[in-house]
């Protein structure tokens, strides 16, 4: 049952709160995440994490409650310090969570997993680990299906029989490694999940660990996700029920920073930073080509403003339903970096593909589609993917487009030669510009970014976009993420 809290306020949590205050100050804080999920917000209501705490292995957070127009319900951060961050891991680094199983393979002493039902909506989900974090991001372990694949140093499988977690490790895992992070023990597949949600902020928030999207949303409208982190994104098979009997020798893998699934309109995410994300730092998609589905329509979508690095996908779009529509979508002023250069690429059965701009073959109708004023710097593979029908109405300009190597070309459409398809390297601007018909105004060469990815003076990038309705400096924004005063 929802309780209500009456009329416009703010809630506080902190890791030392109680589930038994009022939670309306920050002296008489909520400790859970549990507890905002059992109650009823007014529009208007702001609920706020302490910055410098964390909340992990519990419940995932829900926007069940909706705010109205100008009125928007708001999850954000108080206080001084790092950014609160919302987690779905547990800390597994203590001695007293580790026994010998076998020669160089290590057990946890109980269950990890949190595998009772997360609220009435999301059924019971086959237990999972989606990622092993060693040394605080230094390092990754490497997923595998069953207890006689694990063989090198960091291997870990989540053995179903049991399920207890096992490691590959030369002696104890407490003492091999200073910190070990379990991601993606929850039951719920996201950090934070919304379900038919209006007018909601997010904003200020760290969201890592998720064993699948750090924050997803479903048949929304009104959403505005704001100055958040999402890092060490997904990993865990799909699909989850049945990947232990799936006949291939490596199931897919998944996990999206900001999923946005089938019908949502007017969502905006805008000045969050992307990092090390298992599929795409953002991805608008939905349906399947091979069922019967439902149409859906997605509108007024903007993403701008964002840094995304080591993500396999900067932006990955794809949409099956033939009568679906996609009205508005604007994805400006983003600096893409390193597609295919995170940790989940050297463990996908997809090694191949990556890019900072990846559109699928789409059955759907595109119209107000913009693709302006970005960079796209570094990538395993091409900077831009995409089939020639699927990006033939959208409207691309003013992109800044780098590789350093020639051993990948920088555009590839597939099909399509006659309409500008075919594949681009660094010294073929001219070529792509002709056959395609698209960005007269976009560079291929190096941005020229300093280590907090500002451009540097001298930089082609400075001044060299059009003014896409955003606020800037000098005769011209500059592309990308940093606006140079």
């Amino acid at each position: 049952m929802l309780s209500d809290a009456a009329g416009a306020a703010t809630y506080y949590l902190s890791a030392t709160g109680s589930d038994a205050a009022d939670g309306l100050t920050p002296s008489t804080p909520w400790l859970s995440i549990a507890k905002v999920n059992q109650t009823k917000f007014s529009p208007g209501d702001a609920i706020l994490f302490k910055r410098g705490d964390a909340w992990r292995e519990g419940q995932s957070l829900y926007g069940l409650s909706s705010g109205a127009a100008g009125k928007p319900i708001v999850f954000g951060a108080y206080g001084k310090g790092a950014k609160p961050l919302i987690l779905a891991s547990k800390d597994i680094s203590a001695p007293a969570f580790w026994t010998r199983s076998a020669e160089n393979i290590w057990r946890t002493t109980s269950i990890i997993n949190v595998t009772n039902q997360d609220l009435k909506r999301t059924g019971r989900i086959t237990p999972d680990v989606a990622n092993l974090i060693f040394n605080h991001e230094e390092s990754v372990g490497v997923k595998k299906r069953f207890l006689a694949d694990l063989a090198t140093q960091g291997d870990f499988c989540l053995n179903l029989s049991d399920t207890l977690l096992y490691v590959c490790s030369t002696d104890n895992p407490s003492r091999h490694y200073r910190h070990i992070e379990a991601t993606g023990i929850r039951n719920c597949e996201n950090n934070i999940e919304v379900v038919n949600g209006h007018h909601l902020t997010f904003s200020n928030l760290d969201i890592r660990y998720s064993k699948n999207n750090g924050l997803f949303l479903r048949d929304c409208s009104h959403i505005e996700i704001s100055d958040c982190d999402f890092s060490w994104i997904g990993g865990c098979y799909f699909p989850i029920q049945t990947f232990m009997n799936s006949p291939r020798a490596k199931p897919v893998r998944m996990g999206n920073g900001v999923q946005l699934w089938m019908g949502n309109s007017d969502v905006t995410v805008k000045n969050c930073v992307f990092n090390q994300v298992y599929d795409a730092g953002i991805s608008p998609q939905g349906g399947d080509a091979r069922v019967a589905a439902k149409d859906y329509a997605i509108t007024r979508l903007r993403f701008h403003h964002n840094v995304i690095n080591n993500c396999f996908y900067s932006f990955e779009f794809w949409g099956h339903q033939t009568n679906s529509t996609a009205d508005g979508i604007w994805f400006e002023h983003n600096t893409c970096l390193n597609s295919g250069r995170g940790w989940s690429t050297a463990q996908r059965p997809d090694q191949g593909g990556s890019a900072h701009l990846k559109f699928f073959e789409s059955s759907m109708s595109f119209t107000n589609v913009f693709i302006r004023n970005n960079i796209f710097a570094g990538s395993a593979d091409a900077c831009l993917s995409s089939t020639d029908r699927t990006c033939a109405s959208f409207q691309m300009d003013h992109n800044c487009y780098f590789k350093a190597s020639r051993e990948k070309p920088v555009i590839r459409w597939a099909g399509g030669a006659g309409r500008g398809g075919g594949d681009f390297f660094m010294d073929d601007l001219r070529a792509y510009q002709t056959k395609s018909g698209k960005e007269s105004h976009s560079l291929f060469a190096d941005p020229g970014l300093d280590p907090h990815f500002a451009l540097l003076p001298g930089s082609p990038a400075l001044d060299a976009g059009m003014d896409a309705g955003y606020p800037f400096s000098g005769p011209a924004p500059d592309l990308g993420a940093s606006e140079t005063k």
